[in-house]
Order: structure tokens, then sequence, then C-alpha cells
């Protein structure tokens, strides 16, 4: 059996209140040889994006939808208004349902919704739909 081919090499911003799992999605997508940023919260993925001058360089943002102050969809909200070829290269992971999201900053969005709990080859995937875009 072949292996799938890797997508290229991404800077990937990934932004999660729970350090595990930035950690460990940190881990893995270092292993994949991306490269990889990290926020524990919404407004240092601010800071990252708009502030530092590296933000230019993020390729994809990987966002939890829930976190204190600034959430994903602010975050989103935010990023869309100010860097719209940045928006279509979002990937949100949630643990709770949708239905109990406020997922209305995300009509009309095309981006990837990955669900807690969930399996790395999953994440690989949504990198990989947004990275053949």
């Amino acid at each position: 059996m072949s292996a799938r081919p890797r997508s290229r090499s991404l800077t990937i911003l990934v932004v999660d209140d729970h350090l595990e799992m930035l950690s460990g999605m940190a881990d893995f997508l270092e292993g994949e040889g991306h490269s990889v940023r990290l926020a524990p919260d919404g407004k240092l993925a601010f800071f990252l994006l708009f502030v530092e001058k590296q933000g230019a360089a993020v390729d994809v943002v990987i966002s939890d939808v829930r976190m204190p102050e600034i959430d994903g969809i602010d975050l989103y909200r935010i990023v869309q208004a100010r860097r719209p070829e940045l928006a279509e290269r979002f990937i949100f992971v949630t643990g709770t349902s949708l239905e109990t999201d406020d997922m209305d900053g995300l009509q009309g969005a095309t981006v990837p919704i990955v669900r807690k709990p969930f399996s790395l080859q999953t994440l690989s995937d949504a990198i990989r739909q947004i990275a053949e875009r």
C-alpha cells in the first residue's frame, strides 16, 4: 500500500485555550513538517496575526471555537475583515455541538470544522483540503 503524499510545508497558527490540545497539535504538525505558531487565546492570536511582522506568513489558522474573551468565531470575523484571503484558510475545532456554538459568523463560509475528539488523520485531511485550494 502506498503512503498518501504529504501536503507542502505550511506555517500554521494553532489557537486553543486547552494547553494539552495545543501541545498535542503542535507536536503532530511539526512531525508532519509544518512550522507551528501557538496561541493559548484569541488575544495572542490577534497579536501574532496583525501586530507581529511574521503574522503575514501564516498559511493556515486552526482555532478552537470556544475560548474566553476573543473566541474562535470573533477571531474569524476579525480576520475576515482584515485579511479575507486568510479567512478562507481557517479550520475550526470544537468539542461542543455546532447548535450550541454561535456559528452565525460562519454563514456562507466554507471552512472545515473538526469535532473534538478527532483523529490526527482527520486534522491532516482538513489541512490538506485547505492547502489544495
